[in-house]
Formats: structure tokens, C-alpha cells, sequence
């Protein structure tokens, strides 16, 4: 994943963006973060979209990614934005997550888990953020619901995502699926196109990453393996229910406190 977010970091706050998911994930992570009241763990930080703004609010953040050029990007913006005493950026891949101590939440926001293919991967991630939590903590993440009329729907069909048009040029960005429909895979790639005033190529690249699904039951499963107590699950960011027709799954996992 290093050098595929890496590849798209000067044009990923206007990728996501195009995301319908983007303006609820904000609301509801940073909501989350603020009223934590102590120092909070995002996995998967990426340019700091949801880390500047909870900061911004007061929060308190420990941002871990694996892509280099994307924190460079979020620590160049906590600075200007004065926020760099409160945003605390490590590199290093969350399978692998190694923190000072033990924090009371860890969050990893906008569907990040799917970007961690493998079962053993996603097992990986949940014992480390289980190890790092203190008793009675808190693992809060998000995650599609597979929608298989969705995928046939999408399927290898080119969407433009941003069209970013200034005097001196324009960058487009397209999103192209590829399902494996079987496993409820998916290999995506991103065009991104610059153009220069004339409207000509100037540059262009596509960088490729591989996606994946996690059914509720598979991560009841998987919390109930590692140790976790599902205290919650929701529909939508508003807390609605998770029923066959919602969109997404948003998970609140707890370390069971030492008297439980």
C-alpha cells in the first residue's frame, strides 16, 4: 500500500472528497475523537483529513501510517495550521503497530480495514490494536456492507471522481473496479490525469491496490478470536441500524475491562 498512497498523496484530499462517505466519516470520527477526552490512535492517518480536524477541535492524536509522502503531507499541514503539538505522526504499518503505552481508543476510519486482504492480515491488525488498548478500551471502525448489484453494476466501468480545473490546467482522477466476485474482492485503479492549459495530457499515472470485504459475521468471529466485546454496531455514522439494506457497518469493539 506504501507506494500506491504515496503515488496519489498531492491529489488524495480531493479524492476523497468525492467520496459520499467523506462528509459523515469526518463528522463522526471527529466527534468521537473530541469527546474521548485523552489521546486517540488513528490507524491509516493518511493526510490528516479527520486527525487536523478533531486537533483543530482540541483532540489530542496519534496518527500512524505506512505511506511516507502521506504523512509528510499531514505534518506539513498540522504546521500550518498550528496543530503540530497536537498531532503526533509515526510511520509504521499497523500489523505491526508499536505504541509507548497502552491509550484508552483506536480508530481506523473510511473503510481503511479493507485495505488489509488477508484474514491473517486483518487478525494481525486486531491483536495488536487489542494488545495496545487498555483494559476497557475502545477499537471504533467502519467498513462497506458487500452489495453484489452494486459491484456487477460497477464493475470495470471508469468513474470520474474529481474533475479539478484551475486556469493553468486540470486534474482529473478515475476510479476503475475490478471484482472478484467469488471472494468479494476488488483491484482498483486510479487514473490520475494533469492537463495543462491547453487541455493536453501533460502527466499521467494509475496505481493499483487490492480491496477487500469483512461480513458483521466475520467480524463478530474475529473480535470474539482476539478477545473483544461488541458494544456496538450501526447502519449509517447516525447511529441507525444495521439492517440488509444499509450501506455500512460501524463497529464499536471493547477491550473487556480487568473486573469483566
Amino acid at each position: 500500500m506504501t507506494a500506491v498512497y504515496d503515488a496519489l498523496a498531492d491529489v488524495y484530499d480531493l479524492w476523497a472528497a468525492a467520496d459520499p462517505a467523506s462528509g459523515p466519516t469526518l463528522q463522526f470520527y471527529s466527534d468521537l475523537f473530541v469527546s474521548a477526552g485523552c489521546t486517540v490512535v488513528e490507524l491509516c492517518v493518511g493526510t490528516g483529513r479527520i486527525a487536523l480536524e478533531s486537533a483543530s477541535r482540541g483532540a489530542r492524536i496519534i496518527g500512524v501510517d505506512v505511506a511516507p509522502r502521506m504523512l509528510e503531507r499531514c505534518r506539513a499541514r498540522a504546521a500550518a495550521l498550528g496543530l503540530s503539538d497536537r498531532v503526533d505522526l509515526s510511520l509504521q504499518d499497523a500489523r505491526c503497530l508499536s505504541l509507548a503505552e497502552q491509550v484508552e481508543l483506536i480508530a481506523c476510519p473510511f473503510r481503511s480495514i479493507g485495505h488489509f486482504i488477508e484474514y491473517a492480515d486483518k487478525r494481525r491488525l486486531f491483536e495488536r490494536v487489542h494488545k495496545h488498548l487498555r483494559p476497557g478500551g475502545r477499537f471504533v471502525f467502519d467498513h462497506y456492507l458487500w452489495s453484489e448489484a452494486w459491484a456487477r453494476t460497477h464493475d470495470r466501468i471508469p468513474r470520474l471522481m474529481v474533475d479539478s480545473r484551475t486556469a493553468d490546467g486540470a486534474v482529473l482522477v478515475w476510479d476503475t473496479y475490478l471484482y472478484d466476485f467469488l471472494k468479494r474482492r476488488m483491484s482498483c485503479t486510479i487514473l490520475v490525469q494533469r492537463l495543462d492549459a491547453s487541455g493536453r495530457i501533460s502527466e499521467a499515472i494509475a496505481p493499483r491496490f487490492e480491496f477487500t470485504w469483512l461480513d458483521p459475521e466475520e467480524v463478530r468471529a474475529l473480535a470474539g478470536e482476539v478477545g473483544f466485546i461488541c458494544e456496538a454496531v450501526h447502519g449509517d455514522f447516525a447511529g441507525g441500524p444495521l439492517t440488509v439494506g444499509a450501506s455500512d457497518q460501524v463497529w464499536v469493539l471493547r477491550r473487556p475491562s480487568e473486573s469483566s
